[in-house]
This record gives C-alpha cells, structure tokens and sequence, in this order.
C-alpha cells in the first residue's frame, strides 16, 4: 500500500508539530492566534452597500473529520464556520450522514487560509482510503480524543 500525499498549510504543519509535543490544550490557542494573524493579514472584504456598518471578519475555512468511536464510522466535511458546523453535527440539527449513523466526536482537523485550500484537501482525504485516514488521526490525536471539548472551553 502506498503512502498518501500530503498537501498540507503551514498552519496544519505546525499543527502536527504541537500534537507531537503533546501540548493539546495550548494547541488550541496556538492555532487560533496563528488565525487572528491571518485575519490582519488578509482580512474579508467588506461590501460597499454594508461598508460604514460591518466590521472585517476572519476568512478562515477548516477540514475535518469526525467518528462514531475509535476506529468507527468516519466522516470528513469543510466549513467556514467550525462552530456552527461542529454543533448541528452533534445536535443532529440537519439530517443526513452524521445524524444516521451518529457520528458526533471530532478527531482531527487543520485551518486552511481559502476556500479553494479546503476544497482540495477535502477531496483529497475524502479519495483516501480508511488505512491513510486513521494514521493520520492517530499522527495527531492517539488517544481518539474528542476536540470538541478544547474548542467549547
């Protein structure tokens, strides 16, 4: 079996380096300053008609993937809202996929600066097979942690 390719962001490439270290609670941190600094970077355009009542908003657009348990039912998705999308999958908000074989834990993830980014590694990991798709869950979370509990606190 050949190994996958990795297209990999700089921020999900220092991701994987904090998950080494071990760190898993200032990974957290660390990955929403490195998007905060994105964002004063490269902040959302604002649209002429709202321009004097918006304010700028972070583009960021995350890839994830979810599991029923340890070496479950898998699921990869793409948002730009990782919250909201986070919490209809485990609320059952919307049905389909998630809600009929009840994959609700978050085990891996990584921020990407555009849609188009996102996209593609979404196809990518969706076109791996389930062999490459747990290494790489048990590269940055061994223990099939669920995340959500770091995000929500």
């Amino acid at each position: 079996m050949s190994q996958p390719r990795l297209l990999l962001s700089a921020n999900a490439t220092q991701q994987g380096a904090a998950w080494k270290g071990g760190r898993k609670s200032g990974k957290i941190k660390r990955v929403m300053r490195q998007v905060v600094k994105k964002c004063e970077q490269f902040p959302a355009p604002l649209i002429p008609a709202n321009a004097g009542i918006q304010r700028r908003q972070c583009m960021s657009f995350f890839v994830y993937m979810l599991a029923s348990q340890r070496n479950g039912t898998l699921y990869v998705g793409m948002t730009d809202d990782f919250l909201r999308r986070l919490w209809q999958h485990r609320t059952n908000a919307a049905p389909g996929f998630t809600s009929r074989y009840v994959v609700k834990m978050l085990v891996w993830y990584e921020v990407h600066e555009s849609r188009e980014s996102a996209f593609i590694r979404e196809r990518q990991l969706k076109k791996w097979n389930r062999g490459w798709k747990l290494r790489l869950i048990e590269a940055g979370n061994p223990g099939w942690r669920d995340l959500w509990s770091d995000l929500s606190s």
